[in-house]
């Protein structure tokens, strides 16, 4: 059985930053469980895994991927300045994130959400423990 979506994974791994080093690790936290699919790993990381075996073993590298939105502009409150590059604070599934305007059309507005990782090159090293039908 190979790792697709829907299926549940673990496995042992390790995550770097560079110019940082180790910033998550199973020999600190235990073995990851995840549904691949769901979007639970960092961007970037799930597929990656995509198409791995039980007991195999890799290593690699990748820079983090933020996805843009879609906003309507009447979202927006009416004393904000909408102008590309510029930062401002909302809701996301309950929490608060950071958003960065990238492109304001007619309608909508595209923005990303900001975070510490987005750009940075991770490498990781991951060995597939078990894969199983999600329950």
């Amino acid at each position: 059985m190979n790792i697709e979506n829907g299926k549940k994974v673990k496995v042992d791994y390790s995550i770097s930053v560079e110019g940082v080093g180790v910033i998550e690790s199973s020999e600190s936290r235990g073995p990851l469980e995840y549904v691949h699919g769901k979007h639970s790993l960092p961007m970037g990381l799930e597929t990656q895994l995509k198409g791995m075996g039980q007991g195999e073993e890799k290593e690699g590298s990748f820079e983090v991927e933020i996805p843009t939105m879609d906003m309507v502009k009447s979202e927006f409150p009416e004393d904000f300045e909408l102008k590309e590059g510029a930062r401002f604070t909302g809701k996301r599934e309950d929490q608060e994130v950071e958003f960065s305007i990238e492109k304001i059309g007619e309608d909508k507005v595209v923005v990303r959400p900001v975070h510490p990782l987005a750009g940075k090159k991770l490498t990781y090293k991951v060995k597939v423990l078990e894969i199983n039908d999600e329950e």
